[in-house]
């Protein structure tokens, strides 16, 4: 993990990595993923969501800032190491 925070010392948005169960959702033709700990599947499909599948015990990785609205999407992963990855392929902290 110390890796991941020092590519994106000093950066606007910051890593987040986490642990949990998830939806996956569809709306209208995107995939989503949501923390079941945040959202309820009725509160999900009242939206307009289309709740495709719950995923148990799956890492789940965005870059969000603290304090703000502003964040990526979530991505799950099945192991810790491949959304460390993914963050740093995708973002790898080049960017202002």
């Amino acid at each position: 993990m110390d890796e991941l925070y020092d590519a994106f010392e000093g950066q606007f948005l910051q890593p987040q990595v986490m642990l949990g169960d998830w939806w996956e959702v569809e709306d209208h033709g995107e995939t989503h993923y949501f923390d079941t700990d945040l959202f309820g599947q009725p509160d999900l499909e009242r939206d307009g969501y289309i709740v495709i599948e719950e995923h148990k015990n799956k890492y789940g990785a965005r870059l969000s800032a603290s304090g703000f609205m502003d964040c990526t999407d979530w991505y799950i992963f099945d192991t810790e190491q491949e959304a460390i990855d993914y963050l740093l392929e995708n973002y790898g902290g080049d960017f202002e």
